[in-house]
């Protein structure tokens, strides 16, 4: 297969995705030679939404459902994707997170007040990433808002395995909001370690697995 990199990216993300990418990053057309450079691409997307500190990274937006929905399918895409230890085409062939027809970003405590156990103070987690996760529309249309626990017994085999839903194996009725605040620092410390540790190199052996795989 001919080294088309920006090709590539059609192949992990979905055009909405791209599309955003594209413009946070003023390249509509970006000329990307290798994989370093789609690496770069990748790591800017996500420094545009987040300070980086020597060690850590913390996000510069708050509301990550309605003003980010674009970058947030692709963090979660993105965690789903290297911060696991399957391999990538594998999981890009089982899951098609290119397609947007498939899955929908999904609150692990719902928007809805009767099952949100957040007080007032607290209702501005609900759209922090830490409590947003993925999942199909045909599982969003049965759960419909319902309960954390209702939520976690709807999830198909494919939707737990995924690491961005471990924390639906926590046996509880309702999360609390030190669970949500352990994940979104779980979350945080993925984005570091993928994209900005050692210069994003974790990112880029992944990227080199995903390609060599190609052709």
């Amino acid at each position: 297969m001919k080294n088309n990199y920006d090709d590539y990216l059609n192949l992990m993300f979905d055009k909405g995705i791209i599309a955003d990418l594209k413009g946070k990053n003023q390249e509509e057309n970006p000329s990307l030679e290798n994989v370093d450079e789609l690496a770069d691409y990748l790591i800017n997307y996500v420094k545009r939404h987040y300070t980086i500190y020597e060690y850590y990274v913390s996000p510069n937006i708050s509301n990550f459902y309605s003003k980010h929905r674009k970058f947030t399918r692709f963090i979660l895409i993105c965690l789903s994707l290297f911060d696991s230890e399957s391999n990538i085409n594998t999981l890009l062939k089982k899951y098609k997170f290119n397609e947007d027809s498939i899955w929908e970003i999904e609150h692990i405590v719902p928007q809805n007040q009767y099952f949100n156990k957040f007080n007032k103070k607290n209702s501005k987690l609900k759209n922090r990433i830490g409590n947003l996760t993925l999942l199909t529309k045909k599982t969003n249309q049965e759960i419909s808002n319902g309960s954390f626990a209702k939520k976690r017994e709807s999830l198909t085999c494919e939707e737990k395995y995924l690491k961005i839903n471990d924390i639906f194996k926590i046996d509880k009725v309702h999360i609390s909001k030190k669970d949500i605040c352990e994940r979104e620092k779980e979350i945080n410390k993925s984005i570091y370690d993928i994209f900005i540790k050692d210069r994003g190199k974790l990112l880029q052996d992944k990227l080199h697995e995903f390609i060599d795989a190609q052709g």
